[in-house]
């Protein structure tokens, strides 16, 4: 009798979307689907379970029989005041029949910060450092496990949440003459269709988490092209990151010539000048040495984990 083949799958939910794969027994991703927001402090259980169930519903639209025994979910603020709740999480899911499919299996959800790091490392002591939509660092080192910024939108310092910050209130300042001209206004209102100010107040105060990261990314552009303003702004992003991860890296007290496993995931770590200020800013510590990996889809890790859940 042939062997049934047998499939796992990863998540990785995120403050802006959520990506959901497919995989066989060797990690190969078959399938990947995308689901809305799903950071639980952000929109609560009830929403992030139901865009993470679409997501992962999309993957089985043509799997229905498909066998499998595993899978991973990794939760933004999961490692925090939900990390007592998972038991909650899992029967929110469990609610979903058109995900009833999963259950069969394991089902294991956790944080989206372990997922990440495992993405780029496997070694038991290491950082890794998120700067998406939110920005968080968390390291390990034996027994010690530390974290550093992720405070939610009001902090998360270097996030894209927090340069689309920075960018409104340059325009703000553009705008009154308090500050100095920047292309970002031009640039911002020509991307998201907004015809005068009121608009963009209207726009932004809509819904402030889901509207201000995308505006990094016009940053970046707007870096490209040697705007000043943008230019700083970005800097300033990346050099926050690597002030976290090295008061992370301080806490956890890796000794003298320790090759540090330094995980970076996130779309911020996509800007050459955010990136290239993260790393300048890491060598100000010289007896810290940083091995860096830059995976380019952190939901590896939720796939790796997802494997080891049924070995």
């Amino acid at each position: 009798m042939k062997e049934e083949r047998k499939y796992v799958i990863g998540v990785d939910a995120g403050g802006t979307k959520t990506l959901a794969v497919l995989a066989d027994g060797n990690g190969k991703i078959l399938k990947e689907e995308k689901g809305g927001p799903a950071n639980l402090r952000n929109i609560g259980i009830d929403k992030a379970c139901e865009n993470v169930s679409a997501a992962i519903a999309k993957l089985l639209v043509s799997k229905k029989s498909a066998n499998v025994v595993s899978t991973y979910i990794g939760f933004p603020a999961m490692a925090e005041e939900y990390k007592k709740r998972g038991g909650e999480i899992l029967k929110q899911l469990a609610k979903n029949k058109k995900i009833k499919a999963i259950f069969k299996g394991v089902v294991n959800v956790a944080s989206d910060q372990f997922v990440a790091y495992r993405a780029g490392n496997d070694s038991r002591d290491g950082i890794v450092a998120i700067a998406g939509t939110g920005c968080v660092v968390r390291g390990w080192h034996g027994q010690k496990e530390v974290k550093v910024s992720g405070w939610g939108w009001l902090s998360n310092e270097g996030s894209a949440f927090w340069i689309g910050k920075k960018v409104f209130l340059a325009i703000l300042r553009n705008y009154d003459g308090r500050g100095e001209k920047t292309m970002l206004t031009e640039m911002i209102f020509k991307e998201f269709r907004l015809k005068n100010i009121d608009g963009l107040m209207a726009f932004v105060y809509k819904n402030p988490t889901l509207n201000l990261p995308p505006f990094a990314l016009v940053c970046n552009e707007a870096a490209k092209a040697n705007d000043g303003i943008a230019s700083q702004i970005l800097h300033d992003a990346g050099k926050e990151i690597a002030l976290s991860v090295l008061a992370a890296a301080k806490q956890l007290d890796f000794s003298i010539g320790f090759k540090i496993p330094l995980v970076a995931v996130g779309g911020v770590f996509k800007s050459p000048l955010a990136y290239y200020a993260f790393e300048v800013n890491l060598k100000k510590e010289e007896w810290l040495d940083f091995i860096i990996s830059k995976p380019d889809m952190p939901v590896i890790g939720a796939v790796k984990l997802a494997l080891e859940a049924v070995k």
